[in-house]
């Protein structure tokens, strides 16, 4: 018995070593084939470049403010049909330019019964190039309506963009250095900081960041609390959060709740607290709220190789108790 039992137990050794060693070997994807990368150059197709744009508007922030379909009310529009309403929004403008003039100068114009919370992209954190800009604006054009944007050589160069509008305005697009990572112990400092505060000063006693939340939150819901700070990082910068803190009149309230909800008095509070490194103490703070940009670590997936290996297994095991049992 003892012989029968020890070869089951050298085979599922043996048989799951070999089937981890090559499921690691084997690269991992998730949903098939990895997609083939594209790149923005001039001539670029128009499906190309539109397929660009969704991947940036789905992967660089854009969603943490904006919905697209569905019924659930975000920060910002909808912008299922944002293509064909782009081409009416704004006098004088045509869908290309008048959202262009948004993602470049978003404070140019309001979308009524929205305030202006929208962030340059081509600035920090979000930081798109020029020409990735230009994508965005062919696939937010795609939803509802025709895509127009092309792609020329001078697009591609890295250098100063200077769009001109029909009113006469100008903007210009450069390179901008990303973000760059917030070193853990300032975000361990910033987290301190918060917790410091009385209980009803605290960040999570209205907001939600990151797994920290209020008693009794619940998600997409207005009124009774503040607005969820888990992917503020996205779109946002600690100098706005700073601007925030210091005085939250000085920049618009998140659509759905009341505009005096926030402390006035959160310098103060700080000062009283920490005296000379109270401007300290509020940069790290900020710098703990940024750092939740609303990215989550998947867990790590299981090979195929793996299952296919522990199927292979259980027939094994099966046949030998079976040749045991006869």
């Amino acid at each position: 018995m003892k012989s029968v039992f020890s070869r089951i137990l050298l085979m599922v050794v043996v048989v799951l070593g070999v089937y981890t060693f090559v499921g690691h070997l084997v690269p991992q994807f998730t949903g098939g084939y990895p997609p083939a990368e594209v790149k923005i150059q001039p001539g670029i197709n128009q499906a190309d470049l539109v397929k660009v744009g969704q991947d940036l508007v789905n992967n660089r922030g854009c969603l943490t403010c904006h919905t697209i379909g569905g019924t659930d009310k975000g920060r910002c529009p909808n912008l299922e049909t944002v293509g064909k309403e782009a081409a009416t929004r704004y006098k004088g403008y045509n869908a290309e330019q008048y959202l262009l003039r948004r993602l470049t100068d978003p404070d140019f114009s309001e979308v009524p019964g929205y305030p202006k919370i929208m962030p340059k992209v081509w600035q920090p954190p979000i930081a798109l190039s020029w020409p990735e800009v230009k994508a965005v604006t062919a696939y937010l054009e795609s939803l509802g309506g025709k895509v127009t944007v092309q792609v020329t050589a001078d697009d591609v160069q890295e250098k100063p963009h200077e769009i001109k509008f029909p009113d006469g305005a100008s903007v210009t697009v450069k390179k901008v250095e990303a973000a760059k990572e917030i070193d853990p112990a300032v975000i361990q400092e910033g987290h301190d900081v918060m917790m410091s505060l009385p209980d009803k000063e605290r960040c999570i006693a209205c907001h939600k960041v990151g797994t920290e939340m209020p008693a009794g939150w619940f998600p997409n819901g207005y009124g009774q609390y503040c607005p969820d700070l888990s992917t503020i990082g996205a779109m946002h910068d600690a100098d706005y959060v700073k601007q925030k803190v210091e005085n939250p009149q000085s920049l618009p309230t998140v659509t759905g709740y009341p505009k005096t909800m926030m402390p006035m008095d959160y310098k103060k509070v700080l000062n009283d607290k920490y005296g000379k490194q109270a401007d300290e103490k509020l940069v790290a703070l900020a710098s703990f709220i940024i750092s939740h940009r609303g990215q989550q670590k998947l867990p790590p997936e299981i090979s195929p190789w793996i299952i296919g290996g522990m199927f292979l297994l259980s027939i094994i095991v099966g046949f030998f108790l079976k040749r045991r049992r006869t």
